[in-house]
Protein backbone atom coordinates (compact mmCIF):
# COMPACT_ATOMS: atom_id res chain seq x y z
CA UNK A 1 0.00 0.00 0.00
CA UNK A 2 2.80 2.41 0.90
CA UNK A 3 4.60 1.49 -2.31
CA UNK A 4 1.57 2.34 -4.43
CA UNK A 5 1.19 5.65 -2.65
CA UNK A 6 4.78 6.58 -3.40
CA UNK A 7 4.42 5.70 -7.06
CA UNK A 8 1.23 7.72 -7.36
CA UNK A 9 2.93 10.62 -5.65
CA UNK A 10 5.76 10.45 -8.14
CA UNK A 11 3.36 10.44 -11.06
CA UNK A 12 1.46 13.41 -9.67
CA UNK A 13 4.66 15.35 -9.11
CA UNK A 14 5.75 14.51 -12.63
CA UNK A 15 2.49 15.80 -14.06
CA UNK A 16 2.77 18.97 -12.04
CA UNK A 17 6.24 19.64 -13.36
CA UNK A 18 5.08 19.17 -16.94
CA UNK A 19 2.10 21.45 -16.55
CA UNK A 20 2.47 25.21 -16.51
CA UNK A 21 2.20 25.52 -12.78
CA UNK A 22 0.31 28.80 -12.83
CA UNK A 23 -2.88 26.77 -12.77
CA UNK A 24 -5.05 26.32 -9.71
CA UNK A 25 -3.27 24.51 -6.90
CA UNK A 26 -6.86 23.58 -6.11
CA UNK A 27 -6.75 21.03 -8.90
CA UNK A 28 -3.97 19.24 -7.09
CA UNK A 29 -5.60 19.21 -3.68
CA UNK A 30 -8.82 18.08 -5.33
CA UNK A 31 -7.02 15.12 -6.86
CA UNK A 32 -5.39 14.26 -3.56
CA UNK A 33 -8.72 14.47 -1.75
CA UNK A 34 -10.35 12.15 -4.24
CA UNK A 35 -7.49 9.69 -3.92
CA UNK A 36 -7.81 9.65 -0.17
CA UNK A 37 -11.46 8.70 -0.39
CA UNK A 38 -10.91 5.79 -2.75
Amino acid sequence: REEQRKRLNGILTNLLQKMPNKKDPLDMSFLLERNRRN
